[in-house]
């Protein structure tokens, strides 16, 4: 797993759709037929991707909203969009 570049623009693509339930959201991916499910916290973070944004940006955002240790955000949030990456889900420039 590479940590992203803080410039890296982070922004959602237009292959899936989703809905919130509750806390949590349900995507699903048009192209592969797949779903994926986030917590609470994936799912504040597909809402802020709605919106493209650095990286360092939500991560700031991410820090301001929970009580997170800023390497602990910034490791878990690359995590979590590259893998939202790999499958397509949002797209990384920069």
């Amino acid at each position: 797993m590479l940590e992203q570049a803080p410039q890296t623009v982070v922004e959602s693509t237009s292959r899936a759709t989703s809905c919130e339930i509750g806390d949590e959201t349900v995507i699903l991916d048009f192209e592969s037929g797949q779903y994926f499910a986030l917590n609470t916290v994936g799912t504040a973070i597909w809402r802020y991707l709605q919106t493209p944004s650095t990286f360092a940006a939500l991560c700031d955002r991410l820090m301001a909203e929970y009580e997170v240790p800023p390497e602990r955000c910034r490791t878990e949030v690359s995590a979590l969009v590259e893998q939202m990456a790999e499958h397509g889900l949002v797209r990384l420039r920069g």
